[in-house]
């Protein structure tokens, strides 16, 4: 049998209360992370890059989409950009020789709009995964934390603002112009959240269900998985990778 083989940030860590655990032993199966915490996807393009020729036919890869506005920025130890991009940057280049990279940055197009980080992050998404498709024609499944909207989804309980992740719940996002195009080559392979899979991303279901809302860590203002939410989602891709009812 091949291994379990994931791809993503922190919400696909491999801890023994995470999703990625549960769903390794209900199979018995081995297991390899190569997530990394708070990265978004142009900087998991270059782990998947660098390890899929040791993709076996076997094994299951399961690779994660991150946030839209995680920016990879190679200038910095940390090199990401998260919601807040002046924030970020008052964060990392408190340097004063750094003051004039600071601001070279912030003159970046890609930078200068979450939406267009977005465009960046989406479009490297896009561009990569005919060519993983290729390299591994089955058992290639991917998830999303955002997906249809650049900024954001309608909480059902209009409670629209979460502290450190403001516009998340945001009513007046803007759609992603290639997600129809998306769901037509790649939802196939796509894995999805809800009892009756209804929901496309992590988000999604996050922004339009009460039980979500209820069961996650949104007391702590934290967006993560708590062990109901990590259960559910194990559940869930069990039964879409394996069939399972």
């Amino acid at each position: 049998m091949g291994k379990l083989k994931i791809y993503g940030c922190s919400f696909s860590e491999h801890d023994p209360y995470g999703w990625t655990h549960r769903l390794a032993e209900s199979k018995n199966i081995n297991f390899e992370s190569y997530s990394t915490p708070g990265k978004g996807f142009t900087f998991l393009r270059e782990n998947i890059i660098r390890t899929a020729s040791d993709w076996r036919d076997d094994d299951i890869v399961i690779i994660q989409y991150s946030f839209h506005r995680r920016m990879w920025l190679p200038y910095f130890e940390d090199n990401y950009v998260d919601y807040d991009l002046d924030e970020y940057l008052a964060v990392k280049t408190r340097q004063p020789d750094h003051q004039e990279l600071r601001e070279d940055v912030k003159k970046r197009p890609e930078m200068k709009f979450s939406h267009t980080r977005a465009e960046v992050n989406w479009t490297a998404f896009m561009g990569i995964l005919p060519l993983l498709r290729k390299i591994k024609p089955s058992n290639l499944y991917i998830w999303l934390c955002d997906g249809e909207w650049w900024d954001g989804y309608v909480c059902p309980e209009q409670k629209c603002y979460i502290k450190g992740h403001k516009g998340l719940f945001e009513s007046n996002a803007i759609r992603n112009p290639w997600w129809d195009g998306f769901i037509e080559e790649h939802g196939d392979i796509l894995l999805r959240f809800g009892d009756k899979k209804q929901y496309s991303c992590y988000m999604e279901w996050l922004g339009k269900e009460n039980q979500a809302i209820k069961n996650l860590k949104i007391e702590d203002f934290d967006l993560h998985q708590s062990q109901w939410g990590y259960d559910k989602q194990a559940e869930w891709f069990e039964e879409q990778i394996w069939g399972l009812k």
